[in-house]
């Protein structure tokens, strides 16, 4: 089976200023997404970003968002992602 850049998406969840510090590893965890940023788009894969309680978690960190210019960030209250209705809409347009 080949994953194919047309079949794909690449969602990014909630790497946002007050939880990045408290995950494992934050620089390495920010690198690596940076890395699968680049590889979507030289791959031409859309991005979608996800933002748990924007208001009380702060964005996403800047250098997530910079690597992700471009890409639709959708603030949510539930934990998943497809219980927002406008991640939902924005998935199903892709």
């Amino acid at each position: 089976m080949l994953i194919r850049a047309k079949d794909s998406v690449l969602v990014v969840i909630d790497v946002q200023e007050r939880l990045v510090p408290a995950v494992q590893a934050p620089a390495r965890t920010l690198r690596n997404t940076q890395t699968l940023l680049a590889a979507a788009r030289e791959c031409a894969v859309p991005v979608i970003l996800t933002e748990q309680y924007p208001e009380g978690l702060g964005s996403t960190v800047p250098e997530i968002a910079a690597a992700a210019a471009g890409a639709a960030i959708i603030p949510k209250m539930h934990f998943s992602c497809m219980e927002e209705e406008g991640f939902a809409e924005a998935f199903r347009a892709l």
